[in-house]
């Protein structure tokens, strides 16, 4: 098989892809005015780093890359990895109107506490390294290369 043609087209992954995109779409559109009545129009900057957030996420673990950094190059297994924690993640979150957030939080005190002590630098950025970290332990490693499902887990806590 020639890698560089190898996309990954499960159920599942795409399923995930278009619903993620589906259901910010309704959230930003139709449900707008339910989910936040501040947010006037639907917005245009915060969808396309949302969405292009989600590409980035697909291209990272859909295309070829991911064959290549599974059984080939460990530079490209660690360009994946860098493409979610550097790329997708800040484009999702930043594709987020505070104006729909808000209202959830204001809602939720408790909440609203423990995401101020877990989005604190410090604190995140120690998360960050033991959990990157420990996924490149050699046998965590190889064992996410071995077992799909550990790699999906390794890739969701990278996020």
């Amino acid at each position: 098989m020639n890698i560089t043609l190898h996309w990954h087209t499960e159920p599942l992954l795409l399923m995930v892809v278009v619903g993620v995109s589906w259901l910010y779409a309704l959230a930003c559109g139709p449900w707008r005015r339910q989910l936040a009545p501040d947010l006037k129009s639907y917005p245009l900057w915060p969808s396309v780093r949302f969405h292009l957030g989600v590409l980035v996420a697909y291209l990272a673990v859909g295309s070829p890359l991911d064959q290549l950094g599974e059984g080939f190059l460990f530079t490209a297994h660690m360009v994946q990895h860098m493409l979610l924690i550097y790329v997708t993640a800040p484009l999702i979150v930043s594709g987020i109107p505070p104006e729909m957030l808000d209202p959830f939080l204001e809602a939720r005190p408790r909440l609203t506490r423990v995401l101020r002590v877990l989005v604190h630098p410090l604190f995140a950025g120690l998360i960050f390294n033991l959990s990157f970290s420990v996924w490149h332990f050699p046998e965590l490693y190889e064992l996410a290369l071995r077992n799909r499902t550990v790699h999906i887990i390794e890739h969701w806590m990278m996020f």
